[in-house]
């Protein structure tokens, strides 16, 4: 009889201890963009009279997923699990990427395809295709893409380029880490400017 009750006591122990026991607070993320630019040299995307789409974008099935993915070896990655995504990579990414291109080229016409609320025609079209946006804490982010530019009849207009970027982070934290990420992106995004105003301008 004893035991038994001492067996009850140490399942109500147990369940107590489970009950507070707490994971910690997850936090979220997201990449910026670039900030207000001065106004650029104008061109006929800046004056409205060119549209430029961007996207699809394409990023690899491990980094699919909510966690932040960072690397430990040449051939390990690790999951932060209380690190997330505030919404699917693919999407932060095509928007951050619009946003910059927008600031970079002093246009307001430039969108994200395909458009939700309404079809609208562009006259080029960037897609882009993310190989790896990783990293390591306390060190650096990378990221490896390759894009091209068509224009509405689907003709290449600026050919498959591939960039491989690194960018040191200023922090051994996620934090950090995205940040250094965000630059990451605006190096692509500055590439990415510059062959869209070369279309343009031909």
């Amino acid at each position: 009889m004893q035991s038994r009750i001492s067996l009850s006591v140490w399942i109500i122990l147990c369940v107590v201890l489970a009950g507070c026991v707490t994971s910690p607070p997850a936090r979220f993320y997201t990449l910026s963009s670039l900030p207000d630019l001065q106004p650029a040299a104008k061109t006929e995307a800046a004056a409205g009279r060119i549209t430029i789409g961007v996207g699809p974008i394409e990023v690899p099935a491990y980094l699919d997923r909510p966690q932040i993915v960072t690397r430990t070896g040449p051939n390990e990655l690790q999951l932060a699990e209380f690190h997330r995504w505030a919404e699917p990579l693919a999407d932060t990414l095509i928007r951050t990427l619009a946003e910059n291109i927008s600031q970079l080229l002093g246009s307001e016409a430039v969108v994200v395809v395909p458009w939700k609320r309404t079809k609208i025609e562009t006259d080029y079209q960037i897609a882009v295709d993310v190989i790896r946006l990783d990293g390591n804490i306390g060190d650096a982010a990378a990221l490896v893409a390759q894009w091209f530019i068509s224009d509405s009849d689907g003709k290449t207009r600026a050919p498959m380029h591939k960039m491989r970027i690194r960018e040191p982070t200023k922090g051994a934290d996620i934090r950090t880490l995205v940040a250094a990420q965000s630059r990451a992106v605006e190096h692509l995004s500055q590439q990415i400017a510059e062959a869209a105003r070369q279309v343009i301008e031909d």
